[in-house]
């Protein structure tokens, strides 16, 4: 059993902060004790701030790990770890890793290789090494006009920590773009296919959920095993 004490920190609970210590064993907290005092063999803080660890629900910071520069695409492996050790860095304990399901015109990685479900392996594999530093769940973002949605969301499972999926609608004339001249200028921005091509694609695969999707949703949903979530389309109402 290993015993460990920070002393001498300042400690935010959940209704005060206090001068004061804590002690943990094999990862769990025994005690709290108030004071300044630093005992033998503890480790001083020396009046630093000592909180709970934070969790970040939505990130795209791995991606920009994985492709720091247009047209680069960096080792997957140093990308997770790179990530991993930039959140523990800064005080975030449990990272929530937003992935796109629903292959969409507009990215660079777009293939029928689905990036999500290869990234994510790669991710656990790392996890099982034990060269993690922080607890990463998934936050799939789910493209629900893609033809590919279905196809690739059915191959995660509960095993695969999908923590949070949002509902990402970006049908042109709709919700993020219902201005077209400002989804033109996004287009024209992103790399080929064009403007006319993307609004085409969108124009075509904008289909209802398809049943393989739902059932997804429901042995989720049902087991209490994740949160769904809309993006707000910027009209001031909630969708």
């Amino acid at each position: 059993m290993t015993t460990t004490c920070l002393a001498n920190a300042e400690i935010v609970l959940d209704d005060r902060v206090l001068r004061g210590s804590v002690e943990f064993e094999d990862g769990r907290i025994t005690g709290i004790q108030e004071g300044g005092k630093t005992p033998a063999g503890a480790i001083d803080c020396g009046g630093d701030y000592l909180i709970p660890g934070l969790i970040e629900l939505h990130t795209d910071n791995l991606e920009r790990h994985i492709q720091p520069r247009p047209k680069v695409e960096w080792p997957h492996g140093a990308a997770i770890l790179a990530h991993d050790g930039e959140f523990a860095s800064v005080g975030v304990t449990t990272v929530f890793d937003a992935m796109r399901v629903g292959v969409v015109p507009r990215h660079a990685r777009d293939s029928e290789d689905f990036y999500a479900r290869k990234l994510s392996r790669e991710l656990w594999s790392l996890r099982d090494a034990k060269a993690l530093r922080i607890s990463h769940f998934l936050h799939l973002r789910a493209e629900i006009c893609s033809k590919s949605l279905a196809t690739e969301i059915a191959e995660f499972g509960p095993n695969d920590r999908v923590g949070i999926v949002s509902l990402m609608d970006h049908t042109p004339g709709q919700r993020q773009f219902r201005d077209m001249e400002k989804l033109k200028i996004f287009g024209n921005s992103q790399a080929p296919p064009t403007f006319e091509c993307y609004c085409q694609f969108y124009g075509e695969s904008n289909l209802p959920f398809c049943a393989c999707f739902f059932s997804f949703l429901s042995e989720f949903c049902g087991a209490g095993l994740i949160s769904l979530n809309q993006w707000w389309d910027g009209s001031g109402c909630r969708p």
